[in-house]
């Protein structure tokens, strides 16, 4: 399989190619392909994680267009600035190995207080922003600012409003941030989420603006673990948080290591989740490590089972071809 003249293989272990959402968008979009990770942040001062590492191997190989890493990028919360700037250091230097453009949302890890803004801004410029790519548009918002905690604040309100106006025409729409601010938590029931007046402002007041420009999808982190979210109004709503931070839940709930593969395509975007350990080099492969089930390197931290998805998505067979197979989700 040729990929920008390079070869790679995308070997299907467990659920290696999962799609979670395919469905009919604006004619004539331009195609392309990108990539969505989060919460690669460690437990332990300045170290990035392996699993964030081995995950930008595998974006290497694959090549997509861009990435977009959804927050906590680093451990953070600290009030010693040089730990500070070593953990920032250190972030610049694995992700200086990306191949491909990145894009950063900020989350609670890395903006805490006014001084850990303001180094953020100085690294890496606005809190919240967007841009443009091959006719589709691009927002990153900020769920975190000290000034208005978990709350989408008038001022960012209005910037969004006015940024989804001018680009009202584009193809296609994708938000991201790194709290899902839309998920109403509940303390008694075990329900993971944020107060109900926090989710309340996202559900009535930024998730109806969004659907009035046709937003394609939201995607957020925060929670370690893949969650789909569903459809509402025609926004997909997805949490990918598996990119190196410890995972929370079984595997069978969406904790395992994970990205996000989006390809737009003329008149769908479809959205595949890839566990990690999912792309080799190939000359990785070899009848003797396919035999062994296809999973060519060990990683310590990631269980795959040949050909068996996780029970939190139902899969159907679409094709098979040698060691790649692709499949779709039955149903929503």
């Amino acid at each position: 399989m040729r990929h920008t003249s390079k070869m790679y293989a995308a070997v299907l272990i467990s659920a290696v190619l999962g799609l979670i959402g395919i469905w009919d968008g604006s004619a004539g979009a331009r195609e392309f392909r990108f990539a969505v990770l989060g919460d690669n942040r460690s437990t332990a001062p300045v170290v990035q994680p392996l699993p964030f590492k081995w995950a930008i191997e595998e974006l290497n190989l694959l090549n997509p267009d861009f990435v977009v890493i959804v927050g906590d990028l680093i451990r953070g919360y600290t009030s010693d600035n040089e730990l500070l700037k070593k953990e920032w250091d250190e972030f610049d230097r694995v992700v200086a190995t990306f191949r491909m453009p990145f894009h950063l949302v900020v989350g609670n890890h890395d903006v805490w207080d006014e001084n850990s803004e303001q180094v953020f801004k100085d690294r890496y410029g606005k809190l919240y922003y967007s841009f443009d790519h091959k006719g589709s548009h691009f927002i990153v918002l900020d769920s975190d600012l000290t000034s208005c905690f978990q709350k989408i604040d008038e001022a960012q309100l209005d910037w969004l409003k006015g940024d989804l106006e001018a680009h009202k025409d584009a193809e296609h729409i994708f938000v991201f941030l790194h709290k899902p601010l839309w998920l109403k938590g509940d303390p008694k029931e075990d329900r993971e989420g944020f107060p109900e007046k926090i989710a309340d402002h996202w559900n009535q007041v930024v998730h109806p603006l969004l659907a009035r420009y046709n937003v394609d999808a939201v995607i957020a982190g925060h929670f370690h673990y893949f969650r789909n979210d569903g459809v509402r109004d025609g926004i997909r709503y997805l949490i990918t948080g598996g990119a190196g931070a410890p995972l929370r839940g079984e595997r069978a709930d969406g904790g395992y290591y994970h990205w996000i593969r989006v390809d737009v395509k003329p008149e769908q975007v479809i959205f595949t989740v890839m566990p990690t350990g999912a792309i080799m080099a190939e000359a990785d492969i070899t009848p003797e490590t396919l035999a062994k089930g296809g999973f060519l390197r060990e990683k310590k931290n990631v269980i795959i089972e040949f050909l068996r998805p996780p029970d939190h998505i139902k899969f159907v067979p679409k094709h098979i071809c040698r060691a790649v197979q692709e499949l779709k989700i039955d149903g929503d």
